[in-house]
C-alpha cells in the first residue's frame, strides 16, 4: 500500500475531510495514518523481523548505532566464537563501568532510547549527534570491529521510497502534512514521489490495514476507537491474517527438551504414587 491509497481510505472513512479543530486537514490525516501505523506495528508480526543484520562497534566506544527502522531487539550474537553476548539493562552496564570490571569472554549489551536533545549526546567520541536508539556495550573495544554483532530485530513503522525498493534508502519514520499535501495535489499525481511512498508490510495485509485506518479515522471523529479495534481483532480477517503471517515465516526445528525423557515411558493409565 502506498501513501496516496492510505490517504484516500482516510478521506473515504470521514466522508471527505476529517475534523480540523486542533490541526489542519493535512496534519489531521497525517496524524491518523501515523497513529494507525504505530498501532499496527505494535504487534509482533513476522514480516517485521529482520535477521542477520551486522552492526559495527566503533573503536573506544560503548555505543553501537542500530538500524534507522529499529523497534525491538529479537536476538543478538557475536561473530567471535570465544565471546558470548549477555543482554542486560543500561543500569547494570553503568555499574560494570563504574566498578572497572573487565571480562574477556562476555559482552554485555542493552538497548537505549534517547529521550533528550540528540545533538548533546556524543556516542562515538567524535562530537557528533547521537542516534535516537542505540546499543550500549561493555566492555569497550580498542579497535573498530565492523562485524562484531549480528542482530535480529523488528522494524518500526516507516515509509520507504518505492523507487528504491524495500532495501533502499528510508524516506522517513512518519507521515508529514507536506507529504499528504504532495500526495493528494490537484490533478494527476501518478508520477509524484510522495504519492508512491510505500508502507513496509506485505500486500496481503492491505485489507486489514485499511480496517485499522477506518477505525482510527472514525474513532477520532466519534470517540469509539476502542470498540472498533475490539471488533476488528475479534473478526475473521484479523484471524486469517495472523495465520497467514505465521505460515510465511514459520517456526521449524526440533524442540529442545529441558529435561531428557526417561525410558521406558510409564503407562498412560497409571498415576505415580505421591509418597
Amino acid at each position: 500500500m502506498n501513501l496516496k491509497t492510505a490517504i484516500e481510505h482516510v478521506l473515504l472513512a470521514t466522508g471527505g475531510n476529517p475534523s480540523t479543530a486542533i490541526a489542519t486537514e493535512n496534519e489531521r490525516i497525517a496524524q491518523i495514518i501515523n497513529d494507525t501505523g504505530n498501532y499496527f506495528y505494535s504487534m509482533p508480526w513476522r514480516f517485521r523481523e529482520v535477521h542477520g543484520e551486522t552492526v559495527t562497534l566503533p573503536a573506544n566506544s560503548n555505543y553501537v548505532t542500530l538500524p534507522a527502522d529499529f523497534a525491538e531487539l529479537v536476538s543478538i550474537t557475536t561473530n567471535d566464537s570465544s565471546v558470548t553476548v549477555a543482554e542486560t539493562t543500561p543500569h547494570h552496564i553503568e555499574q560494570l563501568i563504574g566498578s572497572s570490571t573487565t571480562s574477556s569472554n562476555t559482552d554485555y549489551v542493552a538497548v537505549v532510547f534517547n529521550q533528550g536533545d540528540q545533538s548533546t549526546i556524543d556516542v562515538a567520541g567524535s562530537g557528533g549527534a547521537g542516534p535516537s536508539v542505540f546499543l550500549k556495550v561493555f566492555p569497550q573495544q580498542s579497535a573498530e570491529d565492523a562485524d562484531r554483532y549480528r542482530i535480529s530485530y523488528r522494524r518500526s513503522f516507516m515509509l520507504v521510497d518505492s523507487s528504491a525498493s524495500y532495501t533502499g534508502s528510508v524516506a522517513g519514520s512518519v507521515v508529514t502534512d507536506s507529504l499528504v499535501l504532495n500526495a493528494v495535489s490537484v490533478g494527476s499525481n501518478t508520477d509524484n514521489v510522495a504519492a508512491g511512498w510505500e508502507f513496509q508490510f506485505p500486500y496481503y495485509l492491505d485489507p486489514l490495514f485499511n480496517q485499522y485506518l477506518r477505525a482510527f479515522a472514525l474513532g477520532y471523529e466519534q470517540g469509539q476507537l476502542s470498540e472498533q479495534l475490539l471488533a476488528i481483532e475479534a473478526g475473521p480477517l484479523y484471524q486469517r491474517m495472523i495465520a497467514r503471517d505465521g505460515l510465511v515465516q514459520g517456526q521449524y526445528g526440533r524442540l529442545n527438551l529441558a529435561v531428557p525423557p526417561s525410558f521406558p515411558v510409564p503407562a498412560q493409565n497409571t498415576v505415580p504414587n505421591p509418597s
